[in-house]
């Protein structure tokens, strides 16, 4: 497959709305393999529906190439992360994609960008997530977004090796460590 050029030619960055959620559900099920296409339009639709979610899309013409989805719900950070105080602060970027051909464009970042703008908007000071320690190229975009790992743990699932990271807004800084 050819790769496009390697910059954002004539990318869409948008809200996840009722035009393109259809978008979003075929991308998810073409970047991850799923194959519950009825799943991932339910988990969609909580991103389209709740004040407390926000999905954005980026698309070059009628093409979906990346998506990011963020919360800020309430959540426990995983076991080994900072104590963070007050958890109403956080918001947490759950999933972030690029299409593989679509990759080193600068899109995941604009994404992220957008994601981050929004929680901003809510009043959120820390941005965090988590990710699989050896996916070399999450560990480069997210310390080139200004992410700090804070964490390591074991998946107790899949037993894999995985990173808790986070952005701090606002001069807002962890206090201390769990113990």
């Amino acid at each position: 497959m050819e790769r496009p050029e390697n910059k954002i030619k004539e990318s869409k960055f948008n809200e996840i709305n009722d035009e393109n959620i259809s978008k979003l559900v075929e991308l998810r099920a073409k970047i991850n393999g799923d194959k519950n296409l009825e799943d991932l339009q339910r988990e969609a639709e909580k991103y389209l529906k709740s004040k407390d979610r926000k999905a954005f899309i980026s698309q070059e013409g009628e093409i979906a190439t990346g998506f990011v989805q963020i919360k800020l719900e309430e959540t426990e950070l995983p076991e080994g992360s900072p104590n963070i105080d007050d958890l109403t602060n956080l918001a947490h970027l759950a999933r972030i994609a690029v299409d593989e051909g679509y990759r080193g464009k600068g899109i995941a970042k604009k994404l992220m960008q957008q994601a981050e703008e929004w929680a901003k908007e809510q009043g959120k000071h820390v941005v965090w997530l988590d990710y699989l320690a050896t996916n070399e190229g999450a560990v480069q975009l997210y310390k080139s977004c200004g992410y700090k790992d804070l964490a390591e743990f074991t998946d107790a699932k899949k037993k894999k090796l995985r990173r808790v990271a986070a952005k701090y807004f606002n001069n807002y800084e962890h206090t201390n460590s769990r113990t």
